[in-house]
């Protein structure tokens, strides 16, 4: 399967043996945001070998938003997203949707384990009413935009 470079103005296309088809939109941004998502968090995690007292602060002061982990299910789904981006498959883009699927029912899970506990005034066990629209909504929100019809024919219009 061979993959034709975005010029300007139009969308790539993967070659199939009926011709070419179009990637969707939302595919490419889903594997940019599964790409950016998981860049973020490998940074801040490497952050604590460099600026150790910036890193500290930065995950204060977001984790009561966004968990322990923001970027879980993103980095689950990263392959799937890029598979599902070049070389489409009806298995890549149920993987990726299982996957974040999976990452919301874990954040619903931590939220309603988490929220309203005793924090002894420990930041990292602080859960904003926020977080589940990074730990739930959002990846269910992926999970809509890569069930659209227009996925959903790109996925059908590939080979198995």
């Amino acid at each position: 399967m061979d993959v034709t470079p975005n010029p300007q103005g139009v969308e790539a296309s993967v070659a199939v043996a009926g011709g070419r088809v179009p990637v969707p939109f939302v595919v490419t941004a889903f594997a940019a945001f599964c790409v950016l998502a998981t860049l973020a968090q490998v940074l801040l995690l490497l952050s604590y070998r460099f600026l150790p007292e910036a890193a500290t602060s930065l995950t204060l002061s977001v984790t009561p938003f966004v968990g322990w982990l923001p970027a879980m299910p993103y980095m689950f789904a990263l392959y799937w997203a890029l598979h599902l981006r070049w070389r489409p498959s009806p298995f890549a883009h149920l993987a990726a949707i299982g996957l974040l699927a999976f990452g919301a029912a874990i954040g619903a899970f931590d939220y309603v384990r988490h929220i309203g506990r005793e924090t002894w005034g420990n930041p990292m066990l602080t859960v904003s009413a926020w977080q589940p629209l990074w730990t739930v909504a959002l990846p269910l929100l992926w999970c809509g935009l890569l069930l659209t019809p227009n996925v959903l024919r790109f996925r059908r219009s590939t080979p198995a």
